[in-house]
């Protein structure tokens, strides 16, 4: 850890950023995501919501689901509303907030004081995660709940130290 007030910046860190983006990006076409415009697990509750907020723009959760998917529905609108809804759309969204979610965990392990590649290792570890790989390419809740909150603690981090 850094015992010094001076932080690295940010821009150093651009290569591993777009190495994160880019590991995503071919794990999208490594799993054949697009292939099959089909529901994966339950994920079509969570995009029936989607469907009818870019319908209508109007916010409604079907009575079937058991949670009310409100900021996911936001973020996933714009992916649906560009590339027409679909659940490749929406997947697409999911790759994009798991992302962000990395992004955001290898920022915080920088902004903590730990090197650039070790912060690039923790960030992969995050990525490469079983469960978190596997809900990436589905439309669930887990991915944008973990990628908001890692960026949250994140911005909180920040906050805090300057």
């Amino acid at each position: 850890m850094t015992t010094t007030g001076a932080r690295p910046g940010v821009g150093a860190g651009w290569p591993a950023l777009l190495t994160i983006a880019a590991g995503f990006a071919a794990a999208w076409w490594a799993v054949g995501a697009g292939a099959a415009d089909a529901p994966y697990i339950d994920d079509w509750v969570y995009a029936r919501s989607v469907e009818q907020f870019v319908q209508t723009g109007r916010l409604a959760v079907p009575s079937i689901s058991a949670v009310y998917p409100i900021a996911q529905t936001l973020w996933a609108a714009p992916f649906a509303a560009v590339l027409g809804f679909s659940f490749d759309a929406l997947r697409l969204s999911t790759v994009a907030a798991a992302a962000l979610g990395c992004w955001a965990l290898y920022l915080l392990l920088v902004e903590l004081g730990c090197r650039r590649s070790t912060a690039g290792l923790g960030a992969a570890a995050l990525a490469l995660h079983p469960v978190l790989f596997d809900l990436t390419f589905s439309f669930m809740t887990e991915v944008p709940f973990v990628a908001a909150s890692t960026a949250s603690l994140a911005a909180y981090v920040r906050s805090v130290r300057t």
